[in-house]
């Protein structure tokens, strides 16, 4: 089925027609194709992103696709530091612009790097990193927290009908293990008394079937549960509600260049913000890379690789 991207944001006229259910709709979908590869974990500052790695080895060997694993070098006075970081072409000050371009040539279709503990002080910094790598490779980024132990069961996508938010509903389907369940839902405001009634159940259905045409997307391979689900209320409420019942939580990451990262600001910084599992970020695919064309610098070495 083809479907039309929703431009405003608003639904088309509409018979008004009474509210979705409140409880998840059961659908089946033929699971989205399989991961082709290559996977591409990053990580910089001495981190050592176990969550990340592990969950990328149980990917490629599910899907027999190649991963590398792109370390950075700390600057320092020391003649092999120096050596090191000349040969991999990553310094800890360009790393976001590095990995983007590396992912570009070597094609990767994930990158994955590591995400703090919700508790940990550094887990804004790991977010934003992982927010820019999105936004400047263009790749789907997965952010891992250190206690993925492998292939999640469970999928939370949070669809805005943006071709980001289809995007992260495609690329999310993929990664679950057999099995698994993967959620469709989408997060509406809170009303107010000002809302018209008709007005509001027209909406409901809209969104519905919107959801119901994303779940129509989601490829040919193997059967996958798919629910969707349609929510209101505060996105910081809903997050803290919802994300700890999946293992996976997925979401666009769209454009703009303010940070999302203030509390109160979208939904996307709540999930940055909160969620204890692997996060998966996808960025508008119409958009260009963000990085300087010019002097791109020597392709990164791998610190590691496994092969099919």
């Amino acid at each position: 089925m083809v479907v039309q991207p929703s431009v405003t944001g608003l639904p088309p006229p509409a018979e008004a027609v009474a509210p979705p259910p409140a409880a998840p709709e059961l659908l089946w979908a033929e699971r989205a194709a399989g991961v082709t590869g290559p996977l591409l974990v990053a990580t910089e500052n001495g981190r050592t992103p176990e969550g990340a790695v592990r969950l990328a080895e149980a990917l490629a060997r599910r899907h027999r696709v190649n991963l590398h694993v792109l370390a950075s070098v700390q600057p320092t006075g020391s003649f092999v530091a120096r050596l090191v970081s000349s040969l991999s072409g990553l310094r800890s000050d360009e790393f976001v612009p590095s990995i983007s371009r590396t992912a570009s040539r070597r094609d990767a279709k994930y990158l994955l790097t590591d995400l703090a503990r919700a508790d940990d002080p550094t887990r804004l910094s790991t977010a934003v990193r992982a927010l820019r790598l999105a936004r400047t490779s263009g790749k789907v980024v997965l952010a891992v927290p250190p206690t993925t132990e492998g292939l999640p069961r469970s999928a939370l996508v949070c669809t805005d009908f943006t071709e980001a938010g289809t995007r992260a509903a495609l690329a999310a389907a993929p990664l679950l293990a057999d099995g698994g369940e993967l959620t469709l839902a989408h997060i509406a405001p809170p009303l107010d008394h000002t809302e018209d009634p008709e007005w509001v159940r027209s909406w409901n259905l809209w969104a519905t079937n919107e959801l119901r045409h994303l779940a129509d997307r989601l490829g040919r391979q193997e059967r996958l549960r798919v629910y969707i689900l349609l929510l209101r209320g505060n996105a910081e409420s809903v997050v803290a509600r919802s994300a700890p019942n999946f293992d996976l939580v997925a979401l666009g990451a769209p454009a703009e260049d303010e940070s999302p990262l203030r509390p109160g600001s979208s939904l996307l910084g709540a999930v940055l913000r909160h969620a204890a599992t692997t996060v998966l970020l996808a960025p508008d695919p119409a958009r260009n890379l963000q990085i300087d064309p010019v002097c791109p610098g020597p392709l990164p070495t791998a610190a590691g690789s496994s092969t099919r």
